[in-house]
């Protein structure tokens, strides 16, 4: 319920159609499109942030927070219908796409505090609205620096979020075919090659009109025909009283007068099932999402900031630790 009411506060829908100020002039800036699909029918989504180092940063210095965030999410909602494409042509659910970033041209100016800051806010509405759609995360030619950095901060991961990350250099291309990316060139297309996001989802989506006579909705958008309406059901189902809390041990526990008698309990197991009711929350959050990989990101962004003021601070600081 929130993630779609922050998508009619923020207009998400209409992004596509009336995307924000600028976009042009972003996607030259950051190419970025489906080159196409692994062995599971996932969308392969590859992006090159580091295409004109100078134009990028000189644009992200002139973006506020907001402006860099609303052009993320465009683009968070392009793959969002190539991944309903996805479903579609494969007639099942599929909600998760592969990222290969081409890490060409970037260097440790793109680690700035500012620009780490716009990173880290847009990690925060990835997580929170687009959940657990990555499956698996390519770095491609990345430079000796990035290497070191993931080493540094792999082990501070969970390990199912870790898995998902593969650092590469310049000789990429068999560890992707080991993975069953499959690219119709057989390699990654140059930057003038791609379409640009906006494109592309305008003729997807005229394609899915063309074919079904409408325009797919949200939940169609990653979702078959079946599953699409059992969550309408889902949701057009009265909502159920919501049951009554359930007493503490200590709220269980009989009068003072009567607890000195047989069956009371111990003060000690009151204690320690109160101490699981209220960890019981926390522990639910520890497990396979202990961190999203856009956190990831932002984690190595920072991690990246701090390496590069110890060199150029002469080594002042030993050990940099992430922000």
């Amino acid at each position: 319920e929130a993630a779609l009411a922050w998508r009619a506060r923020e207009g998400v829908d209409q992004l596509v159609q009336a995307p924000p100020v600028g976009r042009d002039e972003f996607e030259w800036l950051m190419p970025a499109g489906c080159v196409g699909h692994d062995r599971e029918g996932r969308p392969v989504i590859l992006e090159r942030p580091g295409r004109d180092r100078q134009a990028v940063l000189a644009a992200l210095a002139a973006m506020s927070a907001e402006e860099f965030v609303r052009q993320q999410v465009c683009s968070k909602e392009c793959i969002r219908h190539f991944l309903g494409a996805a479903s579609r042509r494969r007639g099942r659910r599929i909600s998760k796409f592969v990222s290969v970033i081409d890490a060409g041209g970037i260097g440790r100016h793109h680690f700035d505090r500012r620009n780490v800051a716009f990173f880290k806010a847009f990690a925060e509405v990835s997580s929170a609205n687009y959940p657990d759609c990555l499956e698996r995360l390519f770095v491609v030619r990345a430079p000796y620096l990035m290497t070191a950095l993931w080493a540094l901060l792999r082990p501070l991961l969970h390990p199912v979020t870790a898995a998902k990350v593969s650092i590469l250099g310049g000789d990429y291309a068999a560890a992707l075919e080991a993975d069953g990316v499959s690219l119709p060139s057989g390699k990654l297309p140059e930057s003038d090659e791609l379409e640009g996001w906006v494109a592309s989802t305008r003729r997807l989506l005229a394609a899915a009109r063309a074919e079904a006579g409408e325009s797919p909705s949200l939940a169609e958008g990653v979702l078959p025909p079946a599953d699409a309406r059992a969550i309408r059901q889902l949701l057009a189902a009265p909502r159920a009283t919501p049951a009554a809390r359930r007493p503490s041990p200590r709220e269980r526990a009989p009068p003072a007068e009567v607890a000195k008698g047989e069956g009371a309990p111990p003060d000690s197991l009151c204690r320690k099932e109160e101490q699981e009711a209220r960890l019981a929350p926390a522990s639910v959050l520890v497990g396979p999402v202990h961190a999203t990989v856009d956190s990831a990101a932002a984690w190595l962004a920072a991690l990246a900031a701090r390496l590069a003021i110890c060199v150029e601070g002469g080594g002042s600081q030993r050990s940099p630790v992430p922000a």
